[in-house]
């Protein structure tokens, strides 16, 4: 797999998890799956936490993406979130 195809794989897991952390989503869909979780669970438990953390969302998506398409270097994609959101701060 090319770098560029590495790129805009890591772009898509560091928009994904940014999207679920911090977005409203299509229709609310983001605001009312975190809702769910954190009345579920209350707001100090570890899966309420990880739901509004993208570094913790971008783990899992680039888990998941790595496995599916059989290549460990898209979860690079995960360290790639961590990277850009700590720098943008």
């Amino acid at each position: 797999m090319e770098i560029i195809t590495h790129i805009a794989l890591w772009l898509i897991i560091y928009r994904i998890s940014t999207d679920i952390a911090w977005m409203d989503g299509p229709m609310d869909a983001f605001a009312h799956f975190r809702g769910a979780i954190i009345s579920r669970f209350g707001s100090s438990h570890w899966l309420s936490i990880g739901v509004q953390c993208p570094i913790c969302i971008s783990f899992w998506v680039g888990g998941i993406l790595a496995i599916a398409m059989l290549d460990w270097r898209v979860f690079a994609g995960a360290g790639f979130t961590t990277l850009a959101i700590r720098w943008s701060r």
